[in-house]
């Protein structure tokens, strides 16, 4: 059995060098690493190769901070944190671990392993909705994510999607998705 060290851990602002050899990488500290099949290793500061790559490697340079996907907006409702929860779950067609995976509890095991789905539930406190193909979304396939959180008397509503992928836009798709929810907590 092989043990992996892990030495470092972050976002990757710098270059990947790829040769015959295996990939090198230099973080935005200047501290290089190879990869390879003996696994990720620290370059000793004296083997460090330079940062033109030599012929027959690729290049890879990071210029810029990827945007976030996630378009999220907020919304309150007078309704409380579990009557908010239960229409919200039938309007949109929100399942339970149960209704997605049945009671085979490997199978509901897997659905866990989905990082598209969730269904979290602290009656009275907070809801946790997450999960592909919701209904009255007009054709968004991404998931759809809803946090509903006690408010005082009523709760607040946390909305995230993906914006990128959100029909007609994410602006016009927030307004759409704003509508249904009103439709939902009438």
């Amino acid at each position: 059995m092989s043990r992996l060290k892990l030495l470092a851990a972050g976002t990757v602002t710098a270059m990947v060098v790829m040769g015959s050899t295996g990939c090198v990488l230099t973080g935005a500290s200047g501290t290089q690493y190879r990869i390879g099949t003996g696994g990720i290793q620290e370059i000793p500061p004296e083997e460090r190769v330079a940062a033109t790559p030599h012929p027959g490697q690729q290049t890879l340079k990071h210029t810029r901070e990827a945007p976030d996907p996630m378009q999220t907006f907020e919304m309150t409702t007078q309704w409380d944190v579990d009557t908010a929860y239960a229409r919200i779950r039938r309007h949109f067609g929100f399942q339970t671990l149960v209704e997605r995976a049945g009671r085979d509890e490997r199978q509901q095991q897997w659905v866990a392993l989905d990082r598209g789905y969730h269904h979290r539930a602290t009656p009275s406190v907070q809801y946790s909705l997450r999960q592909y193909r919701v209904r009255n979304v007009d054709g968004y396939q991404d998931p759809l994510q809803i946090d509903i959180d006690r408010e005082g008397q009523g709760a607040r509503l946390h909305v995230q999607f993906y914006a990128d992928t959100a029909p007609g836009g994410s602006e016009a798709f927030a307004r759409h998705l704003r509508s249904e929810l009103a439709e939902a907590l009438r």
